[in-house]
């Protein structure tokens, strides 16, 4: 477990001017309607990924069925435990427990937000583990997470964009790191595009 000194200075160091990250995006790779770029941070081994495509569902309706998803659903398949730990209405604070395979458990709290707006509405996310529960054992604290949504009218369409930084904390070899990131970033995508169709 990191002390406490540590573990302050880390939560410190994820401050909201990462969501004004003026970096080039490059390509990654292309799934379909789905497009994968990434770019590098600033003293950090991993890298941020984006995916942008496009929907014909409404971007209001969208950023509403995400956000209920992202913090009151279960998450995707590597979330095994969630908690709903504080609800503001446009902010919610959520609790964490993920497994991934070959890597010990890992936890977090965070803080999400809804912006709404036009013709940009939008979601950021970001750890706060200040409101975590007690550390268990033989679980890892991820301290450098942020993310977000955005959901633009684009003529008939509205065009999404979902980034995600995630650093695993820990020994994690990056080849697993990476490819996992990337196919959770698609399945999150593909998940809260299709829940949203059937609301």
């Amino acid at each position: 477990m990191l002390p406490l000194a540590t573990s302050l200075l880390l939560l410190a160091a994820v401050p909201d001017s990462v969501f004004d990250n003026k970096t080039a995006w490059q390509p990654e790779e292309t799934d379909g309607d789905l497009k994968l770029e990434g770019r590098p941070i600033t003293n950090s081994s991993w890298l941020e990924y984006r995916i942008v495509t496009t929907t014909e569902t409404a971007p209001d309706a969208l950023c509403t069925s995400v956000f209920d998803q992202a913090t009151k659903g279960k998450g995707g398949s590597n979330v095994k435990l969630r908690k709903l730990l504080k609800d503001g209405g446009d902010e919610r604070v959520l609790y964490d427990q993920v497994e991934a395979p070959m890597v010990s458990k890992r936890d977090y709290a965070m803080t999400v937000k809804r912006l709404p707006g036009e013709p940009t509405c939008r979601i950021r996310f970001k750890i706060t583990n200040d409101e975590a529960p007690k550390l268990e054992d033989g679980v890892v604290r991820m301290e450098m997470m942020w993310g977000g949504w955005d959901f633009e009218k684009k003529g008939e369409k509205t065009q999404v964009t979902h980034f995600l930084y995630a650093d695993p904390a820990g020994a994690v070899p990056a080849w697993i790191a990476r490819g996992s990131q990337k196919k959770a970033l698609k399945e999150a995508v593909q998940r809260m595009l299709e829940n949203a169709k059937k609301k």
